[in-house]
């Protein structure tokens, strides 16, 4: 049986400093999430980083790149903790009042 798949990610999402380390942060949180083993991952490793995805001014940042490494990053926590999200369905609700509206040319259909 193969060893258990272990987060190695220490640095706290708050308190990044500036938007480029914030995003580095995220950058290198997904690099690891991405390439984990929903069999083989141990979930309690991935605890901390979960929680503090949780932030609602990661996903409302103003920078492009810091909501997208946010976004990815929750996609593959939800993905690694399936079937049982780490998440109550309140504290995965964004307010849509808080996100820009799409415009006609980007809505799907």
């Amino acid at each position: 049986m193969p060893a258990q798949q272990r987060l190695d990610f220490a640095q706290p999402l708050k308190g990044a400093g500036s938007t480029s380390e914030l995003t580095k942060r995220l950058k290198h949180a997904h690099t690891q999430l991405r390439d984990f083993d929903q069999d083989l991952v141990d979930t309690s490793s991935l605890d901390d980083l979960a929680a503090q995805l949780r932030q609602p001014n990661l996903l409302l940042h103003k920078d492009k790149g810091v909501k997208a490494y946010a976004a990815a990053c929750l996609v593959d926590v939800l993905r690694l903790y399936a079937p049982e999200a780490p998440y109550t369905p309140a504290q995965l609700k964004v307010r849509p009042t808080s996100l820009a509206p799409l415009s006609r040319s980007r809505t799907l259909g």
